[in-house]
């Protein structure tokens, strides 16, 4: 977020969909600063993209 660098401890949930001739890839990540991050990785323009900061405690109603 805003260009800050985040080292990442857990990956919580992963998720894979095909999406056209590619596929997304996401992920529910926990830093060492003890955020979680909703994360999605799309091989069709090789980009990564912040979906949600999720807040604590609320892990259980993401939906993929």
């Amino acid at each position: 977020m805003n260009g800050q660098d985040y080292k990442i401890d857990l990956i919580r949930h992963f998720h894979q969909d095909r999406k056209g001739t590619g596929q997304q890839f996401q992920y529910v990540v926990k830093t060492e600063d003890n955020l979680l991050f909703w994360l999605l990785f799309d091989t069709n323009t090789f980009t990564w993209r912040l979906v949600e900061e999720i807040a604590e405690g609320t892990i259980k109603d993401v939906k993929f």
